[in-house]
């Protein structure tokens, strides 16, 4: 028995990074990783336990973590929007209560239903909340709390695009964060991953240097794809 489990233990070993080595990997390694691990899964899998022992259970859990999250594609998440919002507008004028005409309670349970609409097939939607903010101060997406927040006073504008393209504006700066904090998971542009990294980590708020602020590769993507969709 032990020089079984010894065997599986020392292939996870060389095959497979510690969390340490993991944390230090550039993005293209880690990519490799992904193919590795799910080898060894389906490897451990067909085997199933060695005198009762579970050899799944001999997994990194730091990489297993990684596994575990959704499979986002960067292309099924611009045609899911597009979707989205063209039905938005479609069914607004079959509503008993246009967008226009309801109340913010209604107007908001409607970009609740939007935001599901594209969200939901993704396979990454962190929670949508609504909060008082200042009236410069549209949304954000707060990547420590994993949330997407629209300004309350957005649902008292009878036209609904500025909050829609808030909306997106928002939900592509939570996927930024996804496609490169689990680039295997998400299927990224190669050619623009690696400034969204570099922006993210060198993000230039609004108060700093508003030109910069926009102009960053960060900002301006969320906001291409954003006008684009809308």
């Amino acid at each position: 028995m032990d020089i079984l489990l010894k065997t599986y233990r020392d292939s996870v070993a060389i095959k497979l990074p510690d969390e340490e080595e993991w944390k230090r990997m550039p993005l293209f390694q880690k990519r490799s990783v992904e193919e590795r691990l799910q080898m060894l899964i389906k490897d451990m899998k067909n085997v199933g336990r060695i005198y009762n022992v579970n050899l799944l259970q001999l997994l990194p859990k730091h990489l297993m973590a990684e596994y575990d999250y959704p499979f986002c594609d960067i292309a099924d998440f611009e045609q899911q929007s597009i979707a989205a919002v063209k039905q938005f507008f479609a069914i607004n004028a079959e509503r008993r209560e246009s967008y226009s005409t309801a109340s913010t309670r209604r107007r908001r349970k409607y970009i609740e239903e939007l935001y599901k609409a594209f969200s939901a097939t993704t396979g990454y939607n962190p929670p949508l909340v609504f909060e008082k903010r200042a009236a410069n101060s549209l949304g954000a997406y707060n990547n420590v709390r994993n949330k997407i927040i629209l300004n309350k006073l957005l649902l008292e504008e009878e036209n609904p695009r500025k909050i829609i393209r808030t909306l997106l504006h928002e939900a592509r700066h939570a996927f930024q964060h996804f496609a490169v904090e689990h680039p295997w998971r998400a299927k990224p542009d190669e050619s623009n991953i690696y400034s969204l990294e570099y922006s993210i980590e060198n993000y230039i708020k609004s108060d700093v240097d508003f030109n910069m602020y926009q102009s960053q590769s960060i900002e301006a993507d969320a906001d291409d794809f954003a006008e684009r969709i809308v």
